[in-house]
C-alpha cells in the first residue's frame, strides 16, 4: 500500500504493510468497545496521516463517518454545534485545537476525543469526555502510544504502546 502525506514542509511517500493500519484499527476498535453504535468525526485533512486513525477504524467498525468541513474545523464553536446536532461520539483534533475545544467548550456528545502531532501542553480532563494524547512519528501509522488525560500531570506521559507493538 502506497499513501503520500504532507509533513515539514516536503512531501513523503510511505510504503507501509497492511499490518501497521490493521494493528492501528484494531486497537481502537478494542480499546472503544468497536464502534458499531458511534459516530465518527473526519476532522484531519486527507493530507494528514492521523485521517488515517479516523476513517480506517470507522469504516472497519462499521461506525457512521461524518468529514467535518473545512470552514468549521477552527471555529469551536460551529464545531461543537455540528458534533452535538449529529451525535458525534469519536472525535481526533490537533493537539492545539483539541486543547482550547477541551478546556473552552462544553461538549455533551463526545466520548472520546484523540488528540497528536505536538506535546500537549498540561490541562486538566474535561468533564464529558476522555481526551486521549496520542504520540508517534508518522513512519509509525500515526502514533503508537496512547496516555488518557485522567488527571493534570505536570508533563503528560506518552502513555502505552498499542496492541501489537513492542516499545
Amino acid at each position: 500500500m502506497y499513501w503520500a502525506v504532507y509533513l515539514a514542509g516536503f512531501l513523503r511517500t510511505r510504503s507501509l504493510g497492511n499490518s501497521s493500519i490493521i494493528c492501528l484499527a484494531q486497537t481502537i476498535l478494542s480499546r472503544n468497545s468497536g464502534l458499531l453504535s458511534s459516530v465518527v468525526s473526519a476532522y484531519a485533512s486527507y493530507g494528514f496521516d492521523a485521517c488515517l486513525s479516523e476513517m480506517y477504524p470507522a469504516l472497519i467498525g462499521g461506525a457512521e463517518l461524518h468529514i467535518i468541513e473545512e470552514d468549521i474545523r477552527l471555529d469551536l464553536v460551529r464545531l461543537n454545534r455540528y458534533f452535538e446536532d449529529n451525535g458525534i461520539t469519536h472525535a481526533f483534533m490537533t493537539t492545539q485545537v483539541a486543547r482550547q475545544f477541551a478546556t473552552e467548550i462544553d461538549n455533551h456528545s463526545l466520548k472520546y476525543l484523540l488528540t497528536g502531532g505536538e506535546r500537549l501542553v498540561p490541562l486538566e480532563p474535561p468533564k464529558n469526555f476522555e481526551l486521549i494524547n496520542g504520540y508517534g512519528p508518522t513512519e509509525c501509522t500515526v502514533y503508537i502510544t496512547a496516555q488518557p488525560v485522567d488527571k493534570l500531570y505536570h508533563r503528560i506521559p506518552v502513555g502505552k504502546a498499542l496492541d501489537n507493538i513492542k516499545l
